[in-house]
């Protein structure tokens, strides 16, 4: 599956932790979660870490906001929870039963 706010909340992870341009996280974790009414997707890192409220304010259209974006447009939603110990990333989509 290929889908804009998951392969940008991996790239930076790969290259430098947001903020703070440091080397790279030494392990990436993706994990997903099954519930009745969605999905959801973890992205974690054991990198640096940053400011999430820092960053979000920041943002002017590219990575974070884009991401927010795209989620709401399919009524998802992306959160970020990071600190010194590394970075987690949840994109959340809704299934609708059908």
């Amino acid at each position: 599956m290929y889908w804009p706010p998951l392969t940008e909340s991996s790239s930076p992870g790969l290259s430098y932790c947001p903020g703070s341009r440091t080397p790279s996280p030494t392990r990436i974790r993706v994990s997903t979660v099954l519930a009745d009414d969605g999905v959801g997707v973890n992205i974690e890192d054991n990198g640096q870490g940053f400011d999430v409220d820092n960053a979000r304010a920041e943002s002017t259209g590219r990575g974070m906001a884009n991401q927010l974006r795209r989620a709401a447009a399919i009524h998802g939603a992306v959160r970020w929870q990071s600190g010194p110990a590394g970075t987690c990333f949840t994109l959340w989509l809704p299934v609708q039963p059908g």
